[in-house]
């Protein structure tokens, strides 16, 4: 009995490993959520995908690059996991989805003290220059809506040098990252002022195309499992506070 036992176990093992598959997981700097410790990348949606990972049994080591670089192999190639996502309209078909793993509100920051104020889109339009991270959902959808005033940055921690050093009438970035980049950086965390909400979405775990649907479907249900038992939300209340 205690050998059929052992020989179910096993069979049970390799066709777990039979499935399992090696992806390129890839996100981007965000202060607590996404970052870099002692060459490790670490955060709290970070660790989210290292227990999916646990759960289907897919290999691969999330690593850091810029989004610009990360949304090109995913067009590119088969296998590649990019978090977080932004889903808007215009990136609905070319990605498959996973699901939400956090929402999220794009915000137009001034700098305290600069004046600067913001009721409407369209008066934003006016505005001198609008700092945005380089294809960042909020530059797609500012550009979409006809704004002609970006200034398209390379990286977070430029985008706020520029605003500080007045370069920048406002940047538009989700508040976390601005709280959290201050904080990191030993300024006062009112130095940013929000002057206008631009949208709420979620963020979300996505695939490329090319992937296999099966692949999309384990961890589709690795989201659904740890969301319905509790991992997620325990998880989500152990995050560094923002």
């Amino acid at each position: 009995m205690l050998k059929s036992w052992t020989l179910i176990v096993l069979l049970l093992c390799a066709n777990r490993g039979a499935l399992a598959e090696e992806l390129q997981i890839y996100t981007e700097y965000a202060p607590k959520v996404a970052f870099e410790r002692n060459g490790r990348v670490e955060g709290f949606l970070v660790e989210i995908v290292r227990e999916m990972q646990r759960r289907t049994g897919d290999q691969g080591e999330v690593r850091m690059i810029p989004w610009a670089r990360s949304a090109h192999l995913a067009q590119e190639e088969p296998n590649v996991l990019l978090f977080p996502v932004t889903r808007t309209e215009e990136r609905e078909h070319s990605y498959q989805w996973v699901g939400t793993i956090s929402t999220t509100e794009g915000r137009f920051f001034a700098r305290a003290g600069s004046g600067v104020a913001v009721n409407s889109l369209e008066e934003a339009k006016s505005l001198a220059s609008i700092g945005v991270p380089r294809g960042f959902y909020t530059e797609q959808e500012l550009t979409r809506l006809g704004f002609a005033n970006l200034d398209r940055v390379a990286d977070i921690d430029q985008l706020f040098k520029k605003l500080l050093a007045g370069r920048e009438s406002v940047v538009v970035i989700e508040k976390v990252t601005a709280v959290l980049w201050l904080r990191e950086h030993q300024m006062p965390e009112d130095l940013f002022v929000p002057v206008y909400t631009f949208m709420k979405t979620d963020f979300e775990l996505a695939f490329s195309l090319k992937t296999p649907p099966e692949i999309v479907a384990r961890w589709q249900k690795a989201l659904a499992e740890i969301k319905a038992d509790g991992t997620y939300e325990r998880m989500y209340r152990a995050r560094p506070d923002y």
